[in-house]
């Protein structure tokens, strides 16, 4: 594997770039015309450079061999569609908050698209840099129902070889970390976006109610949907706030920035998964309404 191309260049592109470009070139495809690259990754008051430059508009799309798709959930598809159908043997790699963009991809691409998640922490520093907040764990696997085609389980394989700097990790079965990853979204990030709140502010005795309330409509419509979450999904919640104590939210960044939001895709999917299992969602339903409030013009 030679060339990986990046759609999304942000945060977690930019670690995920800075771990595999002493392996493979790292491009960018530009996806929207306002786009940046990072120009390094701090990482312990060490800079890191970062490689990557911009798709020429001459090259040909087959020395592509893996797209890395990083956009907020909203954007993947308007951003993924226009290189659809040039990248006709290209596996993908989707890593994005929520669900329902996952599946959406994998339906384009039949046997040739990875999910990932990460606990890696990276945030902008205002001056072409990103900053490693804190170190975490990404993990890969195949698309849930998908057996991958032999190009792209190679591909993964040789993704997964570098031991440094992130530590990745393979799963089978993928769904059940994203489904977590969902839960706790849903919790944190509509009610950090709306009060705007720190994460830890969320420890406070005057959100444990909602906090519980929320928990049970998640598990109710995880149950509908055949998905196991934790017996204690208000403590993991909690904990995550705890750990994060300091930071602030995606959401609540996006909100106060006048940025299209990712409810759609977290609380609104658990909305969907519920409306078709015949679940009631109403505090579900009244996040996403909220913060659906808060979305720009289109």
């Amino acid at each position: 594997m030679k060339n990986l191309l990046f759609i999304g260049p942000g945060a977690i592109g930019s670690v995920l770039c800075w771990h595999w470009q002493p392996h493979v070139k790292p491009w960018v495809f530009p996806h929207r015309p306002d786009m940046h690259l990072a120009t390094a990754l701090l990482d312990a008051d060490q800079s890191q450079p970062l490689h990557w430059q911009r798709w020429p508009d001459d090259r040909p799309w087959q020395d592509i061999d893996l797209v890395v798709v990083t956009t907020k959930a909203h954007q993947v598809m308007a951003a993924v569609t226009p290189l659809l159908d040039h990248l006709p043997q290209a596996s993908w790699l989707l890593c994005c908050n929520g669900l329902g963009a996952q599946q959406w991809l994998a339906q384009q691409a039949p046997n040739r698209v990875l999910w990932a998640s990460t606990t890696e922490g990276v945030r902008p520093m205002g001056d072409g840099r990103m900053q490693r907040s804190g170190s975490g764990l990404t993990l890969l696997g195949p698309a849930s129902g998908s057996a991958l085609n032999a190009a792209t389980q190679q591909r993964a394989q040789l993704l997964l070889e570098p031991k440094s700097p992130l530590t990745l990790e393979w799963r089978d079965d993928l769904l059940p970390t994203l489904w977590l990853k969902l839960a706790v979204n849903a919790v944190i990030n509509p009610l950090t976006a709306w009060h705007g709140l720190r994460n830890g502010e969320l420890l406070d005795a005057q959100w444990r109610t909602e906090i519980e309330t929320l928990c049970a409509e998640i598990q109710t419509v995880a149950r509908a949907c055949q998905q196991i979450l934790p017996n204690d999904l208000v403590e993991r919640v909690l904990a995550v706030a705890t750990a994060t104590a300091h930071n602030h939210s995606s959401m609540r960044l996006d909100v106060e920035a006048g940025r299209h939001n990712e409810i759609d895709f977290i609380n609104g999917y658990l909305v969907r998964q519920g409306y078709e299992a015949g679940v009631k969602t109403p505090r579900l339903a009244l996040w996403q309404q909220r913060l659906s409030s808060r979305q720009p013009p289109s």
